[in-house]
């Protein structure tokens, strides 16, 4: 048995603050105490939200995109963008929200924020291909390349439909803050094929600023 607070939810963000948490909860208490390989926690809890969809369970990505949708005003590719940014973040816990501005019971959960996934994947996954590319595997450092131009296309759909939605506006500042960080990251994972464990150092710091 686990508890989930329930004043900032509703019934579209609802699954997302249960899955995977429940799961990892689970893993933790009918587990050995001797059972701690997080990474392969991790790989079994990543394909939770396919089973659980497939078995009837869950609407929780479908909710997700709902939400999306919506802060997109029905644009496709905005919410494709959306989806992609969001890969990046992690909503908020309740300590944080509850600092000014204040959310109460009575706010719309219809933000960028109530639409994020807690824990989310990608930010593992490039954490890994970094420490591999650090280690000399060019295939890591090539996907990392490729999931950094991913967020960096997204962040500009979303700079460049700044101003025609509220939500978008918004975020303005947001996808131009990616976008800086995505220009450090890559010149960071670029400079990876200079040879010297000072030099890898360097750029590791700077690809995880």
């Amino acid at each position: 048995e686990a508890c989930m607070w329930s004043e900032l939810v509703n019934h579209n963000t609802l699954e997302s603050r249960i899955w995977p948490r429940a799961a990892a909860v689970a893993e933790r208490l009918w587990s050995p105490k001797e059972t701690r390989n997080v990474a392969d926690l991790y790989r079994r809890i990543t394909t939770l939200p396919s089973r659980l969809e497939a078995m009837g369970a869950s609407r929780q990505r479908s909710n997700q995109m709902v939400l999306l949708q919506r802060i997109a005003c029905g644009d496709h590719l905005l919410a494709s963008a959306f989806s992609q940014i969001g890969t990046m973040f992690t909503p908020l816990g309740l300590r944080q929200r509850n600092t000014p501005p204040k959310y109460t019971t009575l706010t719309p959960l219809t933000n960028f924020p109530d639409a994020l996934q807690p824990d989310p994947q990608a930010p593992r996954i490039f954490a890994v291909l970094l420490s591999k590319a650090l280690r000399g595997d060019t295939q890591a450092k090539t996907k990392a390349k490729h999931l950094l131009t991913s967020w960096s296309r997204a962040a500009a759909t979303l700079y460049q439909s700044s101003g025609e939605t509220g939500a978008c506006s918004s975020l303005h500042a947001l996808s131009t803050l990616i976008e800086s960080c995505y220009q450090v990251a890559r010149a960071a994972i670029a400079a990876l094929g200079f040879v010297g464990k000072e030099t890898q150092n360097g750029a590791a710091k700077a690809a995880s600023a």
